[in-house]
């Protein structure tokens, strides 16, 4: 099976259909500020490492436990001295050091969860933050953070677009290439258009790059969208692509879309080539990827990234097995 084909994998968890349709839930609980204040003034939560498992959740919107998991993994990889706790050692992964954390952070108001079930039949849950754990996030750690707002209230094509575009994130974020975060935001036209994240990646060559990853999920929900409404938002979408490859001119810029499946895939190639908009050269920093793919590749592959991601040519041609150039 080639690449395209298995962007639709029957094993994907971020998908758009009647089963997750039907069993989407959100759960929170609420607590007081003051009965928060106590609890971090006592250091029963909200202490350093807790902020860190919120780190990710506020940086990708929506995320799962194992892309919390990897990039906490990657930072305290390339950062042992921080307070990160529950990943990279057998004990704290077999115990769930982890799930044990997010789960006392939910209870306590920091985070909402976002439980469905994906065919076949399997329980999912994501992982999403109000706004004032985003804000107490970006004080604990001093850090410019710019998290979306409402993303569990957004369309849940959108929800699940997010949590993929995660988790294809959190693997790149492991790559020996990976530098550091920007503040993931851009100005386009006088709208902010946020891109969670941002990477900034410097290669064999010493050429650095900013790499946005984002979302390529372009289902037509007729409960939401008319017809017009639907081609309108692809229309937008390629806009938006265009100009984030086009925005900066002082450094190499890069985006990584991943798709939900063939279909959007080809649906969304069809509309950049019939925009006129693009060039060879900026087709050539577009990438195209998916869960499906990452999925059919084995965990080595993903873990190596290579050959994991499609490029659409000028002429239409779509180029399978490719590399990313900030990636070697």
């Amino acid at each position: 099976m080639g690449r395209i084909e298995s962007l639709n994998d029957p094993n994907r968890t971020y998908i758009f259909e009647e089963m997750v349709i039907s069993t989407f839930e959100k759960q929170f609980r609420h607590f007081e500020e003051g009965e928060k204040l106590l609890r971090i003034a006592r250091g029963d939560v909200a202490v350093i490492s807790d902020i860190f498992c919120l780190f990710p959740i506020c940086l990708y919107s929506v995320c799962d436990k194992q892309a919390i998991r990897r990039f906490l993994d990657g930072e305290r990889m390339r950062n042992k001295s921080l307070s990160i706790a529950g990943v990279g050692d057998k004990i704290s992964i077999e115990q769930d050091f982890l799930g044990t954390r997010l789960d006392l952070l939910y209870k306590t108001g920091f985070l909402m969860k976002l439980n469905y079930y994906a065919a076949p039949y399997r329980p999912c849950t994501l992982y999403t933050v109000p706004k004032d754990t985003a804000e107490l996030v970006t004080k604990k750690l001093d850090i410019r953070l710019v998290p979306e707002k409402w993303s569990s209230e957004a369309a849940l094509y959108r929800v699940m677009g997010r949590a993929s575009a995660a988790n294809v994130a959190s693997y790149l974020s492991l790559h020996k290439n990976y530098k550091g975060l920007e503040k993931g935001i851009c100005n386009f036209n006088h709208s902010n258009i946020t891109i969670l994240p941002e990477y900034e990646y410097k290669d064999s060559r010493n050429i650095d790059y900013l790499v946005g990853i984002f979302y390529g999920y372009l289902r037509h929900d007729e409960r939401i969208h008319t017809k017009a409404q639907f081609e309108n938002s692809v229309i937008l979408r390629v806009t938006f692509i265009h100009e984030y490859l086009t925005y900066r001119k002082k450094i190499k810029t890069c985006l990584v879309l991943s798709m939900e499946n063939e279909e959007d895939f080809k649906l969304l190639c069809r509309a950049i080539l019939a925009s006129g908009l693009f060039d060879e050269e900026k087709l050539s920093r577009l990438y195209f990827t998916g869960e499906g793919i990452f999925i059919a590749a084995g965990e080595e592959s993903r873990r190596e990234l290579r050959g994991l991601f499609l490029r659409l040519k000028i002429d239409g041609a779509v180029e399978e097995d490719v590399t990313p150039e900030f990636l070697l």
